[in-house]
């Protein structure tokens, strides 16, 4: 089948595109959600009118509350993170199961602009040109991508930095057929 499209282009996903994919939505399965993780993976739970069980292999827990047109969905792995949807699939938080959560903004194009920790302290934006995701950045180092057919090209730009002393961070992008980079800031 077709590759999914992600913000990377076809076949490709980053670390903060997990999403729900419903029966209605293209490559969705009748009677079934699937979870297409951050690596780009999916799996499938059956749809039993709002209890979901999990197909052989899947793992984890997903569970619906709320009421119809305002659904929220929750993914919980093996290591108790919970993974919180909106009634259209987006995720919108993250809580790691030990009290540190991410929130999720996303503009009118349904692109994800902004991932950000509960203080507001540490963030990380996202910028595109259309649907092709460009840039992201913190508030001191600026990641732009470049792709061309499969070559990526990161470059990062650190602004007045202070001397760290610990790791910097990394981003990574999955390419569905098995190919992938990895990008570090230092």
């Amino acid at each position: 089948g077709a590759l999914p499209v992600g913000a990377l282009g076809p076949g490709w996903t980053h670390t903060y595109e997990a999403r729900l994919i419903f029966p209605t939505d293209p490559g969705g399965k009748a009677g079934k959600v699937l979870l297409q993780t951050a690596c780009g993976s999916r799996l499938a739970f059956i749809d039993g009118n709002g209890v979901y069980t999990a197909e052989p292999g899947a793992g984890g827990m997903l569970s619906r509350s709320g009421s119809a047109g305002s659904y929220t969905y929750t993914y919980t792995n093996s290591q108790d993170a919970k993974y919180i949807f909106g009634n259209d699939g987006r995720l919108t938080a993250f809580d790691n199961g030990r009290g540190q959560q991410l929130a999720r903004t996303y503009d009118a194009n349904n692109h994800l602009t902004r991932v950000e920790e509960a203080t507001h302290q540490r963030y990380l934006t996202f910028t595109y040109s259309g649907n092709q995701l460009t840039r992201s950045s913190t508030r001191r180092i600026s990641t732009w991508l470049r792709l061309n057919s499969r070559i990526v090209t990161v470059c990062a730009s650190i602004s007045s930095m202070p001397k760290l002393e610990r790791s910097a961070p990394t981003t990574t992008a999955s390419r569905t057929d098995g190919d992938s980079s990895k990008a570090s800031a230092s």
